[in-house]
């Protein structure tokens, strides 16, 4: 392979890629300078010569929709249906405030590095806190923090709340041994509970561990308190909305402000974040790592969908399309492709030098 030959498009234009050589592998990358629209969907095309051959391999893919934390950008891969709500749709119910609605089928959000959980873990010190408000009770997660040396599906911080029996369960360094592992109470005991409506309007979960002793707290008051093993500390990556896999225990209903501290939080700094304080707001430094607020909602973005042209009696090509997107062209079906200001029903000539058309992404 003759590695001066080598350029790589993205989307019909040549970037400047890096070429490397180590043994017989030789390895070809580009880093945009900044990060892509999401979501969207792009092309690359890498040529080059073998011997005399000049080779061209084009392939397509799609950045998902994705939510980042507050604290320093970590990132949140929206999965499988999961959304953002409309405007106002979070906790507070003010505009500017957004939830993550998982769906009742499959949405989950996958934070694929969750390595920063071992800060806390390796101190035996770590909180959770998340607003919560359901649809439906079942058998179903709120979050699922994994750790490989943990048993019961890597299970290293996991929450039902509750699972389908009515029971709140909190697991640390697997599953299941009472106050090992494992501290759970129904939520029928807790004394602002009602019937299983109470679900469907927003409450403060917080999931406390400061050493041997493990708390859950509802809505600023202590429900359960037991003990538990010190936590692993080879945290991989973290589920919001289900667990352990992004297909497994899903939700159907809502998240908000998820938090994670890396200390145990006092009775006072969970009042805070009950009463409506921000995360990095609670007083006395209690170590913020982590903050999805889901403040963040991907634009919708005009869409343009059903791309036909047909050749008129007049012998011009008419476009039509629905929706109030833009449509691009271009004179190779590789690209570049540029915008038109072509309308729903646009007419174009039928001769000369061929031409491609495509929804803008």
């Amino acid at each position: 392979m003759d590695t001066a030959s080598v350029k790589l498009s993205l989307d019909g234009a040549e970037v400047s890629a890096k070429v490397t050589k180590t043994g017989n592998t030789i390895s070809v990358s580009y880093d945009p300078a900044s990060d892509f629209a999401t979501p969207s969907s792009h092309t690359a095309k890498l040529s080059f010569k073998s011997g005399s051959v000049q080779r061209d391999e084009t392939w397509k893919f799609s950045v998902p929709p994705v939510t980042r934390d507050k604290t320093s950008g970590k990132l949140g891969f929206i999965v499988a249906g999961a959304k953002h709500t409309a405007d106002a749709g979070g906790h507070s119910g003010k505009a500017g405030d957004y939830a993550m609605d998982f769906g009742a089928a499959a949405g989950v959000v996958n934070v694929v590095d969750a390595s920063f959980l071992n800060d806390g873990a390796k101190a035996d010190s770590m909180t959770f806190s998340v607003w919560e408000k359901l649809r439906n009770v079942r058998d179903a997660s709120a979050f699922w923090g994994n750790s490989p040396s943990s048993n019961n599906s890597t299970r290293g911080w996991q929450a039902h709340i509750p699972w389908s029996n009515g029971n709140i369960y909190f697991d640390t360094a697997g599953c299941c041994t009472a106050d090992s592992q494992r501290i759970d109470k129904a939520i029928a005991e807790f004394a602002g509970y009602t019937d299983a409506t109470w679900w469907q309007s927003w409450h403060n979960f917080v999931f406390v561990k400061n050493g041997s002793v493990k708390q859950i707290y509802i809505d600023g008051q202590l429900f359960h308190e037991g003990g538990g093993d010190p936590l692993p500390t080879d945290f991989t990556n973290l589920i919001l909305g289900g667990g352990p896999g992004t297909g497994d225990n899903r939700i159907d209903g809502l998240l908000d402000d998820v938090a994670i501290f890396k200390t145990g939080l006092t009775a006072a700094q969970v009042t805070a974040l009950a009463n409506g304080t921000a995360p990095n707001a609670v007083s006395g430094n209690p170590g913020l790592v982590a903050w999805w607020d889901f403040n963040d909602p991907v634009p919708a973005g005009p869409s343009l969908g059903n791309l036909k042209a047909a050749l008129t009696s007049a012998g011009k090509v008419k476009i039509t399309f629905e929706g109030s997107g833009v449509v691009q062209s271009s004179d190779k079906v590789e690209g570049p492709y540029a915008d038109t200001t072509l309308k729903s029903g646009d007419e174009v000539a039928a001769s000369g030098a061929a031409k491609f058309f495509r929804p803008k992404n």
